[in-house]
């Protein structure tokens, strides 16, 4: 890699050194990123010194930014933080997705949230 275009990796401290970060980092590289984890030993002295502060430069010096949110859906604070240092810069932020098949619905639900939604009406 080195050409490619840079994408930060924002994930909460639990999913270090786990299967899923190695997974997430794989699919990342997979859609053409040379990743930036913050959960890199090049990261340590800036991180110790500078705290969460750090990686606002870290940041801001890539070109897209992924995250993964708690497998309830919420985002912590760090996290948090790292997306909103990537909207300050306008940069295009992606999900990593989780629970797909829990969130799938059948194509009566399909139906039905479109309604809730206000779906616009076919004309006769």
């Amino acid at each position: 890699m080195g050409s490619n275009k840079k994408a930060y990796y924002a994930h909460p401290m639990s999913t270090y050194d786990c299967d899923i970060e190695l997974e997430d980092i794989r699919a990342i590289q997979d859609a053409g990123f040379d990743v930036l984890n913050p959960n890199q030993k090049e990261h340590d002295q800036g991180a110790r010194k500078e705290g969460m502060d750090y990686f606002r430069m870290v940041v801001l010096s890539c070109d897209v930014l992924f995250f993964r949110a708690f497998p309830d859906g919420s985002i912590g604070s760090g996290v948090a933080k790292e997306i909103g240092w990537a909207k300050e810069k306008f940069m295009p932020i992606f999900e990593l997705p989780r629970m797909i098949e829990k969130r799938s619905l059948s194509i009566k639900d399909t139906v039905m949230m479109l309604n809730e939604c206000g779906r616009k009406k076919k004309k006769k």
